[in-house]
């Protein structure tokens, strides 16, 4: 079960993510890939493996060890693995998430939620560790989750391999062209207070919030 979540800053896009974290945490083996340590403080630090990803021998070999041992630990001491990037340029982190994605698509039972995840899209074309989860990810319950900024930060045939998208509401022309496209509404019938997403599951679109999103966590995650 693969989603996106989109928004803009102010839009309450990250305090929903901090909702959905401790959710996750129960359910399945929790990765978070995160740049600024956005998500850190939302469960306990004895909860976490915090692994802060620096620039070390990142020929294949050595970088899949090094991911698989951090994934084993964080397994056995029943904690979420937190890899914080900030220190690494383009070239690592690609070299760093397509060894991610190699390793999980071996595994069982895993979330993995990238934020930020338009910093790791080259030349408009969907990157090779995503088509990977995505294709090997449904046959060993991996699920990803991207969170962008805007739609316009995504790759649209990225976007439509999701199971459910869940959006912030933006005013801008071409914002609101890709939101019609991928929801299918008319967005001048639609009004959306600070807080409350569209959201597009199994074919239907509508509207949460802070206060029904475990109940719609419930629903995507059963």
């Amino acid at each position: 079960m693969h989603g996106t979540i989109l928004g803009k800053t102010g839009t309450g896009k990250t305090e929903l993510v901090k909702i959905m974290i401790p959710f996750l945490y129960k359910w399945k083996n929790l990765i978070i890939v995160d740049v600024f340590n956005s998500y850190r403080e939302v469960l306990p630090e004895d909860k976490w493996l915090y692994v802060a990803v620096n620039h070390i021998n990142f020929d294949d070999m050595s970088s899949k060890a090094v991911i698989l041992e951090n994934i084993r630990e964080a397994v056995y001491n029943h904690k979420a693995l937190y890899f914080n990037i900030e220190d690494l340029i383009d070239e690592e982190e690609q070299i760093f998430l397509n060894n991610l994605s190699y390793i999980l698509s071996s595994q069982l039972g895993y979330v993995l939620i990238i934020d930020e995840a338009s910093r790791f899209l080259k030349r408009n074309a969907t990157p090779e560790w995503i088509e990977r989860l995505f294709k090997g990810g449904r046959h060993n319950d991996i699920n990803l989750i991207t969170i962008y900024q805007s739609f316009t930060d995504a790759i649209m045939s990225s976007l439509r391999q999701n199971d459910w998208i869940i959006a912030a509401f933006s005013n801008e022309n071409n914002e609101k062209q890709r939101i019609k496209e991928l929801f299918n509404i008319d967005l001048d019938l639609v009004k959306l207070d600070k807080y409350e997403f569209l959201i597009m599951y199994d074919g239907e679109t509508g509207i949460i919030n802070r206060d029904t999103l475990k109940e719609t966590l419930n629903t995507l995650f059963d």
